[in-house]
């Protein structure tokens, strides 16, 4: 094969938020970068970077630096190979490196082994750089949940540590300690001030350095494909309120909390257009995009853990806008999706599949009997054994609540739930069959209440998954000594919870279920609205959205 001109490659990396697109904008804006090529590869259906300002040709686009820009959607290999046999016909002709941002959720060892085993992009690639943006506030816990960051560290030889003048001095002691561990020798840059970030661009233009791969690359973590972590995007049209968005951005967070894991987008406010981001509950402040002043099509970005689309397009428009989506484009969206299970409702059998991967035999048994009380509460001493999120998501999935709804009508509180199982201290026998008295132990009129029985196993899903008045009720046969279930607690939320220490059900609770303390029970609102002035705040410690002063990479 003929001599080929060698294009150098900076691959920037850093965990979901860190940092890697304020960091690449403030590169392009200096001049030494003038005539780069960047490749943005984003996790999911993710838009490209709010400096993107004309098309240039199918996929390419130009950014306000003079920069080229394309987007990776498709196979890795076989967009770089497009890529450079367009730099090697002259189709599109560049003068600068190529930098890759990488989504927070790669593992750098597969693009690294591609580029240095590829035979054709090996042909016209050498890495230069790899750079790692290292968020310093949320860097010891990202380690710890993504093992990719642990790679994304080890092999970079530019470190690049973001948000240090928002982090303690205990955040950046754990940070040298990550460092220190896994690339002790690298070189560090702290983005602060311009002097700083032309120091980062003399490193990366440095003549005559040439990135070492180590011999033996970390194992990848390729394989584990984040069966657990998702990203959706919808676009609405309109005009939107500050006030409203960030009320429903900050009820976002708190229901969905860790789950949450990035929010990002362009939005068209009454005031002007911004481009609005957040890690977690950390949240930036709004960022003015002039040169879009006159967007007609707003575009929000979630990824996350479990989220469900539907349900957050629904409670944006309900907050931003005031209406849900139409039914008739509801019903079109779950043909197109093949998901029935939106609008209707689940069969019991479906719910039990979920349920049997969060209450398995092991952890019922480790978690004891007293910690089986209150699983829907992400903050509660259960979320040590159970997957709260999954449980409440069963709490609010549309099909149960639409049932529930039929019995207590549209305004609807949650007011507990627990595992049942044949060992429960409180159950008793009578007649040959277990008898739970539940409605005793809670605040609120039986009669404006329902309990709903979930098989986890052991149980007839057919029988035992049904909607049933919140009073004395048949929980399984005595004979049945293998057997658990998630018993879920409504209520009409136009009745108070009265958590008074003085009502009956509270004093009976104190005496015979202590730990359960229905007094001080954090309750949720599910459907509707709160007429009745229930508190909802006692035995929460939800996250709150930090809202940010100034910005910060």
């Amino acid at each position: 094969m003929p001599a080929a001109v060698q294009h150098e490659v900076c691959l920037i990396t850093g965990a979901l938020g860190s940092g890697k697109t304020t960091l690449l904008n403030r590169l392009l804006r200096c001049k030494e970068l003038s005539g780069s090529m960047v490749l943005i590869n984003e996790f999911g259906d993710i838009g490209l970077d709010h400096e993107i300002v004309r098309e240039v040709k199918e996929d390419v686009l130009l950014l306000s630096s003079g920069c080229l820009c394309c987007s990776l959607k498709g196979d890795l290999r076989d967009e770089l190979t497009e890529m450079v046999e367009s730099l090697a016909a002259g189709e599109i002709k560049i003068t600068g490196p190529i930098i890759i941002e990488t989504t927070g959720l790669a593992d750098p060892v597969p693009i690294l082994q591609l580029i240095n085993t590829d035979e054709v992009l090996n042909h016209h690639l050498t890495i230069k750089h790899v750079i790692t943006v290292i968020d310093t506030l949320h860097c010891h816990r990202q380690v710890e949940e993504f093992p990719e960051i642990d790679n994304q560290i080890a092999l970079a030889d530019l470190l690049v540590l973001s948000k240090t003048d928002l982090a303690s001095v205990a955040d950046q002691i754990r940070v040298m300690a990550v460092i220190s561990r896994l690339n002790p020798f690298s070189d560090r840059y702290e983005i602060g001030s311009t002097g700083e970030i032309r120091e980062l661009v003399s490193a990366i233009l440095k003549c005559g350095h040439e990135y070492g791969l180590p011999v033996e690359l970390p194992a990848s973590h390729a394989h584990r494909n984040h069966v657990e972590i998702g990203s959706f995007a919808f676009e609405f049209e309109g005009k939107v309120g500050r006030e409203a968005f960030f009320q429903w951005v900050q009820l976002l967070i708190q229901s969905h909390g860790e789950r949450l894991l990035r929010l990002k987008g362009m939005i068209a406010f009454t005031d002007g257009t911004n481009y609005v981001h957040s890690t977690g509950p950390l949240f930036y402040p709004p960022e003015p995009i002039e040169s879009v002043a006159n967007v007609v099509k707003s575009r929000l970005i979630c990824i996350g853990r479990g989220l469900e689309r539907l349900g957050i397009e629904q409670s944006f428009r309900l907050a931003c806008f005031g209406e849900p989506i139409p039914r008739r484009e509801l019903d079109r969206r779950i043909r197109l999706n093949g998901n029935s299970d939106a609008i209707q409702a689940p069969t019991c059998m479906q719910i039990h599949s979920r349920l049997a991967d969060v209450f398995t035999h092991g952890n019922l048994a480790e978690a004891g009997g007293l910690h089986h009380w209150n699983v829907h509460n992400p903050w509660s001493v259960s979320a040590r054994y159970f997957d709260a999120w999954a449980v409440l998501e069963v709490c609010e999935n549309p099909g149960l609540v639409a049932q529930i709804m039929e019995i207590l009508g549209p305004n609807i509180n949650l007011i507990g739930s627990e595992v049942i199982t044949q060992d429960t201290y409180w159950l008793s026998q009578s007649r040959g069959m277990r008898i739970a008295d539940e409605a005793r132990y809670l605040p609120v009129d039986p009669d404006r209440a329902v309990a709903c029985r979930i098989p986890i196993y052991g149980l007839d899903a057919s029988r035992s998954g049904t909607i049933h008045k919140l009073s004395v009720d048949w929980i399984c046969p005595g004979a049945n000594r293998d057997w658990a279930c998630l018993t879920l607690y409504y209520a009409d939320s136009d009745v108070l919870f009265d958590r008074s220490t003085t009502h009956p059900a509270n004093i009976c609770c104190a005496m015979e279920r202590p730990l359960a303390n229905s007094a001080a029970m954090p309750i949720w609102l599910v459907s509707g609205r709160d007429r009745s002035g229930n508190n909802y705040a006692i035995g929460f410690n939800r996250p709150r959205p930090e809202w940010l002063q100034t910005s910060a990479i």
